[in-house]
């Protein structure tokens, strides 16, 4: 009998929120706005910070997208990956997308950047961050969507990183296989640590 995949078994338990990482993300965010549009002559030699709040920023989700894919590693055998990677990819989508090509339509509809209109396809790719590297010089030349390609990175670690932690496993005795995934081997490094501690 095939198994019912729904959102709620995919999701998992509930695991407790990370104190102070929201506190951190507003923080890092407000360091990223203040670099694109505070007064430069005021807060030139802070306007370095926003580099810095832009790296923090992808740590902390790089951290919560690999706890997310811990928790969806240990439902991999009852499930299957092929089911984890469609749920977890479709909540990926539903959750940045459809803002996101709203914003994009809004921007070539209007007239607002003609680089957006002419790298189109890299937009809706989410590739937007090798058209900055490959096709144009100056950065900003993207205007109002120039940020977007944060989204762009963020999309590729999305779409590189969970199926890198959904590999098969093919374990070795007394250690870590060739096949084991990342989020077990994080996963068994979490419980080493605290059965230590405890």
């Amino acid at each position: 009998m095939d198994k019912v995949v729904t959102s709620q078994s995919v999701r998992g338990g509930s695991r407790d929120r990370v104190r102070g990482i929201d506190g951190l993300r507003a923080i890092c965010l407000i360091l990223v706005l203040q670099a694109h549009w505070g007064p430069s002559a005021t807060f030139e030699k802070i306007a370095e910070w926003g580099r810095a709040g832009l790296l923090v920023f992808f740590v902390i989700s790089g951290f919560l997208i690999t706890r997310i894919l811990i928790d969806l590693s240990a439902r991999r055998q009852v499930l299957g990956v092929s089911a984890l990677l469609i749920n977890f990819y479709s909540r990926r989508f539903f959750r940045i997308q459809p803002i996101y090509y709203i914003a994009l339509a809004f921007i070539i509809c209007m007239g607002l950047n003609d680089a957006v209109r002419e790298d189109v396809i890299y937009h809706i790719l989410f590739l937007q961050n090798f058209s900055n590297v490959f096709l144009r010089e100056d950065l900003g030349v993207y205007g109002p969507a120039y940020p977007w390609w944060s989204l762009a990175v963020e999309g590729q670690f999305y779409v590189f990183w969970a199926p890198v932690d959904f590999s098969p496993t093919e374990r070795l005795e007394g250690g870590f296989g060739w096949g084991d995934s990342a989020c077990d081997r994080l996963a068994r490094f979490r419980l080493v640590r605290r059965s230590r501690a405890g």
